[in-house]
């Protein structure tokens, strides 16, 4: 699933979890957001980095893995 269908997924079972795990799990997002845009902007400064691309990268699975991980705990509940 694409970032954009898993963040559907937890917007629409959002109901089922609790404030505070919706607030931990919002917290979350927005760490790793911050991460990716810092990344992609250093990637853009310095574009033949293969180490910025790794870590851009580890990123934007870090985000995809944090949004399988919160639809599976409101799909589980």
């Amino acid at each position: 699933a694409t970032v954009r269908e898993l963040r559907g997924t937890l917007d629409a079972q959002r109901a089922t979890l609790a404030p505070s795990t919706v607030r931990v799990v919002e917290r979350s997002l927005a760490v790793v957001g911050t991460a990716i845009a810092e990344a992609r902007a250093a990637l853009a400064a310095d574009p033949a980095s293969v180490t910025l691309v790794d870590i851009l990268t580890a990123q934007y699975e870090r985000k995809v893995d944090l949004l399988q991980r919160a639809t599976q705990l409101s799909s589980s509940i």
